[in-house]
């Protein structure tokens, strides 16, 4: 089963769990809106005003940035290593990594 389960999408899932992750998150704009909403919802700044150029530290604490990777490593069910956080400073290159760990990087 798990064979046909990969062979179905390509080979590219390991665990029948990614593939559902994968689908789950298969719109690439899906992602963007959903961590425009993080940062709107932790940071308290109106949705509106959350661009991709946004950089996360300055729209909020460092408390508050965490909690950014936090939730997006819960919603999105993926591990952003402490060293890779760094690249994410924006929201833009958030969700251009978090599309790139979906495997959505393409769509």
């Amino acid at each position: 089963m798990h064979s046909l389960i990969k062979l179905l999408f390509s080979g590219r899932c390991v665990e029948p769990s990614d593939c559902e992750r994968r689908t789950k998150w298969a719109d690439a704009d899906s992602v963007e809106v959903k961590v425009r909403e993080i940062v709107a919802r932790i940071t308290l700044v109106p949705i509106e005003n959350i661009r991709a150029d946004s950089f996360i530290y300055r729209i909020s604490s460092s408390n508050d940035e965490i909690e950014v990777i936090m939730q997006c490593e819960e919603d999105f069910e993926i591990e952003i290593p402490d060293g890779e956080v760094e690249q994410c400073e924006s929201v833009g290159a958030l969700v251009a990594y978090i599309k790139r760990r979906l495997d959505l990087h393409d769509r």
